[in-house]
């Protein structure tokens, strides 16, 4: 008897993940196809007016960045500032907290979050919470 019940167990428990898996990739191709429109939006007469009125701004722009001295200088302060936040965001971020958070998540039952880098194999769908 507890043989069959044993069984029974397995077969809801197999059922419930495979439909968290689904539930999953359901949601990733979701998330997959905003991403491309988001990449690839339409473009109405205003963005075409828009993308008239920018060329020569743009064409300016790229002037300046190719005089030598102001495109190096400007290149080197924005590496520098990028640099800066970086580091920043680095010494601000409770490495120990966020890898804790996910160790509670109940949506990854089987995975082992240690490092940071553990976190980029789990679904989008736990990430996003």
């Amino acid at each position: 008897m507890t043989m069959n019940k044993d069984i029974e167990n397995k077969v809801t428990e197999n059922k419930k993940t495979d439909e968290k898996v689904m539930d999953h990739v359901a949601y990733e191709a979701q998330v997959r196809e905003e991403i491309e429109a988001w990449k690839n939006p339409d473009k109405g007469v205003l963005d075409k007016a828009f993308a008239v009125l920018n060329t020569p701004i743009v064409a300016a722009g790229d002037a300046l960045m190719d005089v030598p001295q102001f495109g190096d200088a400007l290149k080197k302060a924005t590496e520098q500032t990028i640099s800066t936040l970086s580091n920043a965001a680095n010494w601000t971020l409770n490495t120990q907290g966020v890898i804790e958070s996910y160790q509670e998540e109940p949506d990854i039952e089987g995975s082992s979050i240690k490092t940071l880098s553990d976190i980029k194999h789990l679904p989008i769908a736990v990430v996003d919470k």
